[in-house]
């Protein structure tokens, strides 16, 4: 789906076919390519490229993060770079907001009393993995402002 919303976002003809550039993790590659017939269909990709999340960050490509995999898509005649600023500065402040919500909920005594351990765990899971999307976007936004 980030990579359909990109798509749209960025005003790409749905029937053009783009490519991806996928970074993740060990177990998330393997689960990329066990599906990328099913991704490169439903995301209409021409390419589809998995990386380990240690290499080297494409430069110019518009991006999402969705669940600790980073998803870039080249702007090689694809898309405005003032766009795709725009579109991550947006992206930075929802998981900002998203970020100081869930602070705040866990910094609330009564809410860490009351509720139960699963679910006070569930929200710190959720804070921890919106701290690495927050700060991938913050470098991303850096890396294209140069």
């Amino acid at each position: 789906r980030a990579i359909r919303n990109i798509r749209a976002e960025a005003g790409v003809d749905p029937g053009r076919k783009v490519e991806a550039i996928f970074l993740a993790a060990a177990d998330q590659r393997k689960i990329l390519a066990e599906n990328s017939l099913y991704l490169q269909t439903l995301a209409g990709l021409s390419k589809m490229d998995v990386q380990d999340s240690d290499a080297d960050k494409p430069g110019k490509a518009m991006t999402a993060v969705v669940e600790g995999v980073e998803i870039y898509l080249p702007l090689a005649g694809m898309v405005d770079l003032e766009l795709e600023l725009k579109r991550l500065q947006k992206e930075q402040v929802t998981l900002e907001e998203e970020r100081n919500r869930l602070t705040g909920k866990l910094a609330n005594e009564q809410f860490v009393a009351k509720a139960p351990p699963a679910v006070v765990e569930k929200e710190r899971k959720k804070l921890s993995a919106l701290e690495t999307d927050y700060a991938k976007v913050c470098a991303r936004l850096a890396e294209l402002a140069e």
